[in-house]
């Protein structure tokens, strides 16, 4: 089946995504810590780092399947 997107390009997306994020708390906490963010970046940062999380079990899920199909 063709994907829009490999799964390799997916995982690294996922790492991507994952050391942003990281790099967005550290930043914040750095910056003043937890206190001084506003809800609205909370929210943001929350959905980013569920966003990245959900990608990592996708491709994590397809390495599964991959694995017993011998292709």
């Amino acid at each position: 089946m063709k994907t829009l997107i490999s799964w390799q390009t997916l995982k690294y997306f996922a790492i991507i995504y994952l050391a942003v994020t990281g790099i967005n708390v550290l930043l914040a906490v750095l910056d003043g810590g937890f206190d001084i963010l506003s809800q609205l970046s909370f929210k943001s940062l929350l959905f980013n780092i569920i966003a990245s999380v959900l990608i990592t079990l996708l491709w994590l899920t397809h390495q599964k399947k991959a694995v017993g199909t011998n292709t």
